[in-house]
């Protein structure tokens, strides 16, 4: 137990020493909440969207990877549609349940950190947790899988310790079951079907009396677990007539999309996103390491920060299995690197116990921590405190179309209806979210139709046909760099085919100029004749013409 201990006994100190640890838990929950509500109303980024359109086609009762494509197994689809059941299909309820993942992670990251230790490591590791899961630099305000996966994952962290104290081999098996349930999130947790036999490796220098047949019966329970939610995935995909599908679109495509990568870029990338979160949190990163650093001079945490640093390993390689690295992929080394921090406090703590009196001992470490954490949200003040939505997206994500698809997806509404198939020339599927309609592909991501892979080709055709055999009323064109990825190695029949198609079959009604960050310009009808392009940041929206 941590210094608060100290404290005297008088009738009010027995109530705060018995639910101190409970009392700053709901605090750090209601901080976080508070610094993350105002970003509810971001607009979505393109993988929200994709997300977000899964979602209504499975509500819709459409089974994933027959109507649209996607590179991920469907947990976050599931997610964003049992969301949208309870809350509505808006911006707001993908947001906010984001916001209630990651308070549920922070009471599991307390538990585990206060399991390792103590509570006051517990409730650090928590709300280090939390303010991480903020830094802009790592997309943790949008609903990317990650911050998903890392709920579960924590959750499944936290039997594994509990399994071993309790004996109870039952919890292994529900253990397996969250790992499985953050596997159906992101394809990389896979290798966390190895953690428990490094776990229970680490547990022999824990407790050396438990007998062989309790390790074998615990990884059975645990494998049986984590396998539960695949089998299901995969009976659902046999039934729906899906299967091949799925196997294409998540175990082929994913590794031909991701070619192989020389270490030197591998570090260059990793570095180059790196840096700007490390920059952004000195404290918590340079704390973290005083915690990996701990077990130098502090025998008792050895154990506890070895298993630590197996979280750690096992995470990055969750985060990327072919040192490919994206900004939101970080959030999955955001717990362990927490559980550093917490650790990093719980050694500085021993060393005030030492040499500081007894009575003022609780209030130094108070006092630290309170500064600690003030000085972290005061020096990101502006962000947290005085920039808009809108702003903050584009802040994140530069002259991508994410304010702009609101205005887009509304003419969309209103010059369309609701059984019109709408088509999008650009990774914007968004916009299909917003204005409620339906590709008139299955390809939502331009991206895999420009990668260097066996099948950019067929799948472009693909994508014509679908097109032109659908003859939406209304297309897009988006003439934006980062909603394609063109490469110099792309191939290009979608583009000359485009021109013609369009030409043909459709007139200008509308332009969207992205300037920069505070500047957007709109051009319709009559006024679209004014547009004259000044880069590469524009969209054009199409109306079918009337013979055509």
């Amino acid at each position: 137990m941590s210094s608060i201990n100290s404290l005297d006994n008088q009738p009010g100190d027995k109530i705060f020493l018995r639910y101190w640890d409970t009392l700053s838990l709901f605090v750090i929950l209601l901080i976080i909440t508070k610094l993350r509500f105002p970003f509810l109303e971001i607009p979505l980024e393109r993988d929200e969207g994709a997300y977000a359109y899964m979602a209504q086609l499975l509500l819709e009762g459409v089974p994933p990877y027959t109507q649209a494509y996607s590179l991920y197994f469907p947990g976050v689809f599931i997610i964003y549609a049992l969301t949208f059941l309870i809350l509505g299909q808006t911006i707001f309820a993908i947001h906010f349940c984001l916001l209630v993942a990651t308070l549920i992670t922070i009471v599991i990251i307390f538990l585990i950190g206060k399991k390792l230790f103590d509570p006051l490591t517990g409730i650090i590791s928590g709300a280090t947790f939390g303010l991480l899961g903020l830094n802009p630099y790592a997309q943790g305000l949008f609903s990317h899988g990650e911050p998903f996966t890392m709920l579960f994952i924590c959750s499944g962290v936290y039997l594994l310790l509990l399994s071993i104290d309790s004996e109870k081999k039952i919890l292994f098996l529900w253990s397996g079951l969250f790992f499985g349930l953050g596997l159906l999130i992101k394809q990389n947790v896979f290798v966390f079907i190895g953690l428990p036999i490094v776990y229970l490796c680490w547990s022999l220098l824990k407790k050396p009396r438990l007998k062989k047949k309790f390790y074998l019966d615990a990884i059975f329970y645990f494998t049986f677990g984590y396998f539960i939610p695949l089998a299901v995935f995969f009976i659902f995909c046999l039934i729906t007539g899906s299967l091949e599908q799925m196997f294409f679109w998540t175990f082929i495509m994913p590794t031909e999309m991701t070619p192989p990568i020389s270490i030197s870029r591998a570090v260059y990338q990793f570095k180059i996103l790196t840096l700007p979160i490390i920059k952004s949190s000195p404290l918590f990163f340079g704390v973290a390491v005083i915690g990996l650093l701990s077990p130098l001079w502090d025998k008792s945490s050895r154990l506890a920060v070895l298993f630590i640093v197996i979280f750690l390993v096992f995470s990055f390689f969750t985060m990327s299995l072919v040192f490919y690295f994206r900004a939101h992929y970080f959030l999955c080394l955001f717990p362990a690197t927490a559980l550093l921090t917490g650790v990093g406090f719980y050694s500085m703590n021993n060393l005030i116990k030492k040499i500081s009196l007894r009575r003022i001992n609780p209030i130094i470490t108070a006092v630290f921590v309170f500064i600690f954490f003030s000085y972290s949200i005061f020096d990101q003040r502006k962000f947290f405190f005085q920039t808009r939505p809108e702003t903050v997206s584009r802040i994140i994500y530069g002259n991508n179309p994410f304010p702009e698809s609101l205005v887009i997806a509304n003419y969309i509404k209103e010059h369309s209806s609701p059984s019109d198939k709408i088509a999008i020339l650009g990774s914007e599927p968004q916009i299909l979210f917003y204005a409620d309609r339906i590709s008139a592909s299955k390809h939502i991501f331009m991206y895999y139709l420009m990668g260097n892979h066996l099948h950019a080709l067929s799948m472009q055709k693909e994508a014509m046909a679908d097109i032109e055999l659908t003859k939406p009323p209304i297309l897009i064109n988006v003439v934006i760099p980062t909603s394609w990825l063109f490469q110099k190695d792309s191939k290009s029949m979608l583009f000359h085919w485009l021109d013609g198609f369009v030409l043909k079959n459709y007139k200008l009604a509308g332009v969207v100029e992205i300037q920069g960050l505070n500047t957007t310009n709109y051009y319709w009808g009559v006024d679209t004749t004014k547009f004259v392009p000044k880069g590469e940041n524009f969209i054009q929206i199409y109306q079918r013409k009337p013979s055509s």
